[in-house]
């Protein structure tokens, strides 16, 4: 089961939440929740960084779909860059799709 928690917290309504496994919350823009709970969000860990990722079965094996690249539907071969540097932040505003080589270079600048 999915928990979504609407303006949280509550001084910001622009703000809406999707419960992640292991008690871990990812913002979200409130227009994506609808669609966002109808799968079974969970906390995957890649790089060195967290997303939040949903599994699928492709040809017998598990796949996972972060999030941010469904949410902005990125290219292939293209790179989704977190703009404040929060993978767990995925409102609109903060994802930017970018090429793989920027991409690199921004998060090693950090």
């Amino acid at each position: 089961m999915v928990v979504i928690r609407q303006t949280i917290p509550p001084q910001r309504p622009e703000l809406s939440e999707v419960q992640l496994r292991k008690n871990t919350f990812c913002i979200v823009d409130p227009e994506d929740l609808p669609w966002l709970s109808h799968y079974d969000w969970r906390l995957v860990k890649s790089h060195a960084c967290a997303y939040a990722a949903r599994r699928i079965v492709k040809n017998g094996h598990y796949h996972y779909i972060r999030m941010h690249r469904q949410l902005v539907n990125a290219p292939e071969g293209m790179q989704v860059h977190h703009v404040n540097g929060n993978t767990l932040d995925n409102r609109k505003c903060n994802l930017l799709i970018i090429e793989p080589l920027l991409h690199a270079a921004l998060r090693f600048a950090r």
